[in-house]
């Protein structure tokens, strides 16, 4: 990685739970590729902080989303370092997640 960013507990918590999940159900590879994937999509958020999109009828926060393979990442585009405040699976109910976080 060539810029700072930072995981939040949950994201990084998530990142282990994706590499265990892929790990038990395919293979090391598999696992390792996926991570893969989510750093080097980090890497792109680094450089291009604005690819993602906000989703106001999620959340009224200054988030930003963007997707990868079937994740989302979750961050904060005028954080510094960047914030990947989440990692929630695109077929979890993520509004409700992150309505629960705020209560």
């Amino acid at each position: 990685m060539s810029g700072k960013f930072r995981l939040s507990p949950q994201a990084d918590r998530k990142l282990e739970e994706i590499w265990d999940y892929y790990h038990a159900q395919a293979s090391t590879r598999l696992a390792d590729q996926m991570l893969a994937a989510i750093y080097d999509a980090i890497e792109l958020l680094l450089q291009f902080p604005t690819i993602g999109h906000f989703r106001p009828e999620i959340t009224d926060k200054n988030l930003r989303f963007y997707r990868v393979k079937s994740f989302w990442l979750i961050y904060d585009p005028e954080s510094e370092p960047l914030d990947i405040a989440y990692i929630y699976h695109a077929a979890q109910d993520v509004q409700s997640l992150l309505d629960d976080r705020e209560k």
